[in-house]
């Protein structure tokens, strides 16, 4: 038996990527039986999208059992105290029926990470973590006493008897952890970029190619995923104003995500069209606006992402979408592996001009290089290699 805990994401929040991590494991473990605990709606968003994705054998697999997961919306005690008493009662309540061969979590924070101290000093069952944008937090101190004292940075250490090994999201991500907290060498293993990548653009000509050669079809430049002041959405919306004076025939700008910001909901600029609505934007459409894509924009700030890796632009490689962004640690790492994937600015004034020209003189040559580039990664991350890299992880054979 393994069991495998999701004790954050709510509904659609990476649906995507924990899809493609079940699917990678009940490949990786084709003997094992699967327990996926989880929010309701959550686990309904990742067994459809397992289906859609046609790995509908990997579904059945799944026992999927539903949990209550608090908002984020609650205080951060009452969720941890929530997600201790999940850690401990799973485990627990499983370990009296039957054997456990392992414990995934598909997230983690700092109450997840202590209750796996506790869970090993009773079964020491072998635990796997995979990290994400928490990681982030590791380079700020927080300010007050109960943030510092659940800090996650903290809770990452563990003792040298532990059977405990994080997963990351990039090798990238791994070497920055690492460096950071020197005593997790040996701990910590990368999938890169766990997704599934293969036959997408089969549905493009049913809505729209894009990048074709067709003046009559204007350049649609969006913005996707989680939209917050932190992560630049104001600068998309300000370069979108910026440019409302081309001609709608040249170029249109489109927002598709959920805004987790009360200001930027209240000032969507009029030349955008945003399809924030949750219930809206289901995976169907959110794919029919991807297919309708022809360059993704990223207004992260230079000096985030260190520690994760962007949803959005896993779409951008699945749907062989250029990109135009703000430079950082991430989209070098993404250079370096994959090869000239778009345009990488300094800031927002500079995505503002690398626009104007796109429109004015659309790059042929260098969009057929970017496709080039995202078909080849994608060759080389197929379900198979990434199920066999998982399958190494988990047997501590790499």
């Amino acid at each position: 038996m393994i069991l495998v805990y999701e004790p954050q994401c709510i509904g659609f929040e990476h649906t995507e990527i924990n899809a493609a991590l079940l699917i990678f494991l009940t490949k990786a473990k084709p003997n094992a039986t699967l327990a996926f605990f989880g929010d309701t709606e959550h686990l309904s968003c990742v067994k459809s999208s397992m289906v859609a994705l046609g790995f509908s054998d990997c579904a059945k697999r799944i026992d999927w059992r539903p949990i209550s997961v608090p908002s984020r919306k609650t205080s951060l005690i009452y969720r941890s105290l929530i997600e201790l008493y999940r850690i401990f009662s799973i485990s627990s309540v499983f370990n009296r029926k039957c054997a456990i061969d392992a414990c995934i979590f598909l997230s983690a924070t700092s109450a997840t990470l202590l209750g796996v101290r506790v869970i090993q000093h009773i079964i020491a069952t072998p635990t796997y973590l995979v990290l994400h944008g928490i990681l982030e937090s590791i380079l700020n101190k927080p300010n007050g006493l109960i943030k510092y004292l659940i800090w996650f940075k903290h809770y990452l250490p563990v003792n040298e008897r532990a059977n405990v090994r994080y997963i990351t999201t990039a090798g990238f991500i791994k070497m920055n952890l690492i460096k950071q907290i020197p005593s997790l060498h040996g701990r910590v293993f990368e999938l890169d970029f766990p997704y599934i990548f293969e036959e997408v653009r089969s549905q493009a000509s049913q809505v729209k190619p894009a990048q074709v050669d067709d003046q009559n079809l204007p350049i649609t430049i969006t913005s996707a995923g989680v939209g917050s002041i932190n992560k630049g959405t104001h600068d998309f919306f300000n370069v979108a104003k910026s440019l409302c004076q081309l001609p709608a025939t040249s170029v249109q700008f489109v927002y598709a995500g959920r805004l987790a910001d009360g200001e930027l909901k209240n000032n969507i600029p009029a030349c955008v069209r945003a399809i924030v609505d949750e219930d809206m934007l289901t995976p169907a459409k959110y794919q029919e606006v991807l297919l309708r894509t022809d360059y993704l924009v990223f207004f992260y700030p230079a000096d985030s992402y260190k520690f994760g890796v962007s949803g959005v632009f896993l779409d951008a490689i699945k749907y062989e979408i250029p990109i135009i962004g703000i430079d950082n640690d991430f989209f070098k790492f993404c250079t370096d592996t994959i090869g000239k994937v778009g345009w990488l600015c300094n800031d927002a004034n500079e995505i503002e001009k690398r626009i104007k020209e796109i429109v004015a003189n659309p790059p042929q040559q260098d969009l057929t290089e970017i496709k080039a580039n995202y078909k080849r990664f994608k060759q080389q991350h197929t379900t198979a290699a990434l199920s066999d890299r998982l399958a190494k992880i988990l047997n501590y054979a790499c």
